[in-house]
């Protein structure tokens, strides 16, 4: 496959149309038939992309705000790409991941269920959806039903199913069924057994009722509940994400119910900054309207272990200085090299980069590319730009060939690497030098890329060089996409029990210290380092619903996974932590059914438990700390402006909203001269309004006065305007005026070519009207508050004036 990528590498996958496309999207439509359908996000002017899709039959599920989730057929995509202009499109790739009693003592739901002093009442959920997207749900289970036998699911979209009789619209594909067909027995719904019922088991985490044998309840046992089992082992299972989250909180909608849904499972793949274009749709459908929640897992990426070599450190960041340091990168199993190096573009401008060869074993320099800037790759790098390179030896003998792409995409370069080599079993090192700092996350298991090298490194006798070597690590972890979306709820797992009894009531040790962080649960920050995850929950281990055909499978061979009753089954990771946490913010919304994302999280951080495991500050390990339900249910919600540097600041708001004004000075009294309608403090500045004649020619002239009420008196003797002024030839009513004043001529002559000034006092001329009658409305209601003088021409010569006074 390499050789045909190569020789694609140069035609038709490298056209101006497909430029956006990096190499992994590339050689996914490659891989593909022309009338194949892919799924894809457009951003840009919503317009011209529904424009687009209606012109070319293409199906547009939805947009939010300027992103669009678009199904179309591959050989489309170059035509498309051309009608919708400048707006750009992301095909999102990656394989998905599961991330997956005493429970309710360690998160305190017991005390919420039983309505524990000081609460009014008891909270399971009633009246609130949960949306479990997960590898399916077993339906049957007695947990998911009514005391009457009726089922508590009132939907399953399965997005497995390749010929549906009934797909969802507007999305076409999968089946969906309703609660009326699962009480009428006309749902075959089947959660995969290879997913170890997965699903279920998260699904009885937030919300069984532990009907089946009265024990392992979930946290929202009166909850309605719509199953999404998601297809995330293909390529579009980021856009089947977007699309399941769409469909679950329409059904909400639909019926009238808050929601929250919940995500155990994720992909280490991307940014890890959560600006991503499926990320940014998800966060638009949260914005879209109170009562819609997220609850995702962080990820069980934390489980390196340097000593034993068992695991591979899939990270690699650091600040570039002016040595030339490096990493090496394996080739995988298709005997390419291939990894991604993200970063702000105002981090990556002074940084020079290059790729090199090494021997395996000799650790002998075979060569390699020139050093390269970000300004070598000439063209529109928003829509991505290609540059091959060839590695060659001293002897200038080929070590393989080098294929890189850049984009430039929300405020990021996203650089990737593909490496054809000559021998698969050399090293390829990626060198850095300049300024500024990078992340690449690497690892043929988490992010389906090529391993770093971390181990047997060689002594600097050996190669001088190594004293640069940048080894691998482990952090920032937390799995990619909408985990890493501040409007997301990401939740860490910390360990449940010590030991635990099986189906055979045989003591079975787990080697845990209850309350600690669980090793594997993966830790933060974002590439752009912001707090991950938002809190904690237990996760290892919990008992709950189980797939009942996993789980006869598990009784012949793998007995210990099964609780007494055989109707449960354990599962751990974070995606056993994340339904504990969506299930608590289903009680909360009970009492909260209006309650925006943002309250929400902030009710759930800061009732945060903290103890001697998480330390008294918040952090990347344990979030801000610990759930608490009973706490997270009692706490009143106060939203307003926090922030006490702006104007409407409330000293008593546990929540901000989002609704912060500055301050404004000027002057605030509508009865001064110096009325600021846009000022919302006063600064001391207003000028009061004193009435008077202003004119210094007039008999009457009163210095004080700043604004002219008419009464100017003048000698009988003076001439010009002055005596015609007492004639009065025009008036103006009323004066003072607010909206319309009408203008009368006393004595209007047919001959006569009469104009009217309107100016200010400063001279400024405001308007000019034409008079053809002797009356004329005017329109005021625009003008700021003061003093206006009116003068009337006739054939250019001024014949009158009077002064307006606009309140």
């Amino acid at each position: 496959m390499k050789h045909l990528f190569s020789s694609l590498l140069l035609t038709l996958f490298f056209a101006h149309s497909f430029a956006q496309f990096g190499i992994r999207e590339t050689m996914h439509l490659q891989e593909i038939e022309g009338t194949d359908i892919v799924s894809i996000l457009v951003k840009g002017n919503v317009a011209d992309i529904k424009k687009a899709c209606l012109l070319m039959d293409v199906n547009l599920k939805y947009a939010y705000q300027d992103l669009a989730a678009v199904r179309i057929e591959k050989y489309k995509l170059e035509e498309f790409t051309q009608m919708i202009g400048k707006a750009k499109i992301e095909i999102p790739l990656g394989k998905a991941t599961s991330l997956m009693d005493t429970a309710l003592i360690h998160n305190n739901i017991t005390q919420v269920h039983s309505g524990l002093s000081p609460l009014i009442q008891s909270y399971k959920g009633s009246g609130v959806i949960i949306g479990i997207l997960d590898s399916g749900i077993y339906f049957e289970h007695e947990d998911f039903k009514n005391a009457d036998g009726t089922t508590r699911i009132r939907y399953i979209w399965d997005q497995n199913v390749t010929s549906p009789s009934n797909p969802p619209v507007p999305y076409n594909f999968g089946q969906e069924w309703t609660w009326q067909d699962i009480n009428n027995g006309a749902c075959n719904h089947v959660e995969p057994v290879n997913q170890f019922g997965h699903g279920t088991t998260v699904a009885g985490a937030a919300c069984g009722n532990g009907l089946a044998t009265g024990t392992h309840v979930g946290v929202a046992p009166e909850s309605e509940i719509i199953a999404v089992a998601v297809d995330y082992y293909s390529n579009d299972w980021l856009s089947n994400t977007v699309d399941a989250i769409d469909y679950v909180f329409k059904k909400a909608d639909a019926l009238g119910k808050p929601c929250v849904i919940n995500t155990s499972y994720g992909s280490y793949y991307g940014s890890h900054d959560g600006k991503d274009f499926a990320s940014q749709l998800i966060d638009a459908l949260i914005e879209e309207r109170p009562g819609r929640v997220v609850v995702a897992s962080a990820g069980n990426g934390n489980n390196i272990d340097n000593t034993s070599g068992s695991f591979t450190p899939t990270h690699l960041s650091y600040t570039l200085s002016s040595d030339t340091n490096f990493t090496w990168f394996k080739t995988m199993s298709n005997g390419e090299a291939f990894f991604e190096i993200w970063t702000d573009t105002a981090d990556f401008n002074d940084a020079f980069f290059s790729i090199g060869n090494n021997n395996d074993t000799s650790f002998a320099e075979n060569g390699q590319i020139d050093f390269l800037n970000v300004a070598d790759f000439v063209g529109d790098l928003s829509l991505g730009v290609y540059l091959s390179k060839f590695v060659f030896d001293d002897m200038g003998v080929n070590q393989g060939s080098v294929d890189m792409y850049l984009e430039e995409t929300e405020g990021r370069y996203f650089l990737q690497f593909l490496i054809t080599p000559a021998r698969t079993q050399d090293f390829w090192r990626l060198m850095l030098t300049g300024s500024g700092t990078f992340d690449v996350w690497s690892s043929v298991t988490f992010q389906g890329t090529s391993n770093m090298v971390f181990s047997n490194l060689p002594p600097n006798f050996v190669l001088p060089a190594i004293d640069f070597y940048k080894l691998p690590d482990n952090e920032k972890c937390i799995v990619s996409n909408w985990q890493c979306s501040d409007k997301v709820i990401t939740v860490g797992n910390f360990a449940n029990r010590s030991h635990y009894y099986d189906v055979d009531s045989v003591y079975r040790p787990l080697n845990l210290k209850p309350g600690e962080i669980y090793y594997k649960s993966s830790e933060g920050p974002t590439r752009d380092n912001r707090m991950k995850p938002d809190i904690s929950a237990t996760g290892n281990i919990i008992f709950a619903s189980g797939n009942i055909d996993f789980i006869a499978s598990a009784l012949n061979i793998n007995r210990k996974k099964v609780a007494p009753g055989a109707k449960h089954n354990y599962n751990g990771g974070t995606s056993m932590s994340s339904p504990i946490v969506a299930g608590a913010v289903a009680l909360y919304l009970q009492e909260n059914p209006n309650a925006w994302w943002y309250e929400v999280k902030a009710a759930l951080t800061q009732t945060a438990r903290r103890d001697t495991f998480t330390g008294p500050v918040e952090n990347n390990i344990y979030g801000y700390g610990k759930l608490d339900a009973f706490q997270l249910v009692q706490y009143d919600a106060v939203l307003a402006c926090m922030d006490d540097t702006m104007f409407n600041y409330n000293p008593n708001a546990n929540i901000d909203d989002g609704s912060c004004i500055p301050f404004i000075y000027g002057c605030t009294d509508t009865f001064s001269l110096n009325f600021d309608t846009i000022a919302n403090t006063d600064d001391g500045s207003c000028i009061p309004i004193v009435l008077g004649c202003t004119d210094s020619l007039a008999l009457n002239y009163n210095s004080q006065a700043n604004t002219d009420d008419g009464s100017c008196q003048y000698p009988t003797d003076t001439t010009g305007i002055k005596d015609l002024n007492q004639a009065k030839l025009f008036s103006i009513q009323p004066n003072p005026g607010q909206d319309i004043v009408a203008v009368q001529l006393n004595s209007f002559d047919q001959q006569g070519s009469y104009t009217l000034s309107l100016s200010d006092l400063a001279g400024r001329q405001v308007a000019l009207y034409q008079l053809s009658s002797d009356n004329l409305l005017i329109d005021i209601s625009d003008l700021a508050s003061g003093l206006y003088e009116f003068i009337l021409f006739d054939k250019g010569m001024a014949i009158d004036y009077q002064k307006l006074i606009k309140e």
